[in-house]
């Protein structure tokens, strides 16, 4: 009977797709080492505001080593209002990325963040490379680099013979300082490529490597049946081969596996909570809004004492990177010649006592 076809026909796929799920394991997935993983997955908190989306990422990522490659297309000079951020270092990144509609991939232990055409072909075109069976080393160069010469130090870093396709110069353009490791020289040259590539070929990447056999419909159903396979098994390495836009689910499924039980945003401590650091600019913004949001960032009030009230709308500035908590709202303070105590959940703001 045609139904019964169509029903043995829908089961052999989703087979199929529970064996591609299985082979994605944290040991390697398309390249991804466990580490690489378990760097995505860790707890942070942070307020990136006033930075742009390039150093909002980097600041996330930078920590924990993890590698960034952004899409030339996506303006990286927009600015990050996202308050502060609690949650995996992957979490916060794409926050930051969807801020701008931008989304994250990943490939041989770099995530990718820009288009989701380009996100999706740039991890097709080094899907193909075979990653898990090459070695990887550490590639780098300075502030202002071409990209003809970030080429050129990448292909010298994977001891390429050149051939007519290596000589053939990108257009001009000047790059930031970028430092990947543990990656494979040929996925960065194709990433660096790729910052050229034209639509129409990265829309062709993309959908090349979407199984014409696999109904995209059956989606939830097969994340559902990954997510249960993972918690049961892992598997030796193995390539992950399938729709780009599963492949980055599946980062997001994996990353649990690696998070600890205690969830990210959980801190009772207070004096846990006042030494977390802290990293964002403020320029104008009055004192009293800015001392009620830092303070509900940590679920503590504020009371002003009557001394102070006149100064409360005073604009204040404020630059800090990696700063705790307590001393930011010392340093607030400080502009309007206030001081500040700390009673149970209370912040106490009052005029600073002369000597």
């Amino acid at each position: 009977m045609p139904t019964s076809r169509y029903l043995r026909s829908n089961a052999y796929m989703m087979a199929v797709w529970v064996l591609w799920c299985v082979w994605a394991t944290p040991a390697r997935v398309n390249g991804q080492s466990k580490d690489f993983l378990e760097s995505l997955a860790e707890c942070t908190e942070m307020i990136v505001d006033g930075r742009t989306l390039r150093q909002g990422l980097r600041r996330v990522s930078e920590p924990s080593k993890i590698n960034l490659w952004i899409d030339r297309q996506i303006d990286p000079t927009q600015p990050v209002s996202l308050g502060l951020m609690k949650g995996s270092r992957l979490e916060l990144m794409k926050r930051i990325a969807n801020q701008h509609d931008a989304v994250l991939g990943y490939t041989d232990n770099i995530v990718l963040v820009g288009r989701p055409v380009w996100v999706d072909g740039m991890t097709a075109a080094t899907s193909k490379l075979e990653l898990h069976r090459t070695s990887r080393s550490s590639i780098k160069w300075p502030k202002l680099t071409t990209p003809n010469e970030a080429l050129k130090i990448t292909l010298r870093q994977a001891q390429a013979k050149s051939d007519s396709k290596d000589l053939q110069e990108l257009p001009h353009d000047l790059w930031p300082e970028y430092s990947f490791t543990s990656v494979n020289p040929r996925a960065v040259e194709r990433l660096i490529r790729g910052q050229f590539a034209a639509l129409a070929t990265l829309e062709k990447l993309a959908e090349s490597s979407i199984p014409t056999t696999i109904p995209l419909d059956n989606q939830p159903a097969f994340l559902e049946l990954c997510k249960r396979e993972l918690s049961r098994q892992w598997k030796p390495d193995a390539p992950f081969v399938g729709p780009p836009a599963i492949r980055r689910q599946i980062l997001q499924l994996m990353i649990v596996h690696f998070q600890s039980e205690t969830p990210c945003n959980q801190v009772t401590d207070i004096n846990a909570k006042l030494a977390k650091l802290y990293s964002f600019e403020t320029r104008g913004r009055p004192f009293e809004g800015l001392m009620r949001f830092l303070a509900k960032t940590i679920d503590f009030e504020v009371a002003f004492d009557e001394s102070i009230e006149s100064k409360l709308q005073t604009p204040v500035v404020l630059a800090v990177k990696d700063q705790p908590l307590k001393a930011i709202f010392e340093e607030l303070a400080g502009q309007i010649d206030g001081q500040v105590e700390f009673q149970d959940e209370k912040v106490l703001v009052s005029a600073a006592k002369l000597e």
